[in-house]
């Protein structure tokens, strides 16, 4: 298997989620760490910590149930 690439020093990451109903902001950034630590797991970011990451979490309420889905856009931060 080939070796991995290393995840960047910091990354900006979008996540979009489109759902039935707003939630609090709290509980939106809440609903996104198990993604970010998935990224993580898997090198797409090197921590979740600040200073590794840009986070904006966006959330598209009024979504029928066929069309809710989450959305990740990702980025490398060149500094």
């Amino acid at each position: 298997m080939g070796r991995r690439a290393q995840p960047p020093e910091k990354a900006r990451v979008t996540i979009t989620v489109y759902r039935a109903r707003r939630q609090d902001p709290d509980n939106a950034v809440a609903s996104v760490k198990p993604v970010l630590d998935a990224m993580v797991k898997t090198g797409w970011l090197k921590d979740d910590r600040h200073e590794c990451l840009e986070l904006h979490v966006e959330e598209i309420p009024g979504t029928k149930k066929p069309d809710r889905r989450t959305m990740i856009e990702w980025e490398r931060v060149v500094e």
